[in-house]
């Protein structure tokens, strides 16, 4: 197994390329209808990320439904391949027991069922699933998320992906 210090710089090459790729892909509000430029948010810029988008033309209604459904791929695809990579070196899978006393144990416990559903499904939220809403209404009161519905899994980068990403580096700090 490798030591500790190599996997965690593993952790730390997915989270850099993921905040670099997912700065080009900013997340689009209704009041940029009828905008044509759109900058990086101010958690990319403050990442060193300042990117300003031209889109040639006036920002649609549809255009903003696009940008957010990648950057929500892109979101759900940094927790898939952190999840392979804690799978890779058995701190989970199907038949590992997450062990509850350690730093990081719900992070890892929550990726491990995002990761299910982005895996298994199409990563879409189903509200008339309970299982979902009950992952849903978990993340809401582990990350502290303000917002009381969604019509997709919350995992905003700042507040979910990330203490997600630490949680794990602590679950693995933990090993002997």
């Amino acid at each position: 197994m490798k030591p500790n210090k190599e996997i965690l710089a593993e952790i730390d090459q997915i989270w850099t390329y993921h905040k670099n790729v997912r700065a080009h892909f900013p997340y689009a509000r209704p009041e940029h209808i009828g905008n044509r430029f759109l900058e990086s948010a101010p958690y990319y810029q403050s990442q060193g990320f300042k990117i300003k988008y031209d889109f040639g033309k006036v920002i649609e209604e549809q255009d903003i439904k696009y940008l957010n459904n990648l950057s929500n791929w892109l979101n759900q695809n940094a927790l898939i391949r952190l999840y392979a990579l804690m799978n890779y070196y058995k701190f989970v899978n199907e038949n590992t027991i997450i062990d509850k006393s350690k730093p990081g144990w719900k992070e890892l416990d929550i990726l491990r069922r995002l990761r299910n559903k982005f895996s298994h499904t199409d990563g879409k939220l189903s509200m008339e699933d309970q299982e979902q809403i009950k992952l849903v209404d978990e993340i809401k009161n582990h990350f502290g998320l303000i917002e009381s519905s969604f019509d997709h899994y919350p995992i905003p980068i700042d507040e979910v992906i990330e203490p997600i990403f630490n949680g794990c580096k602590l679950y693995v700090k933990s090993r002997k």
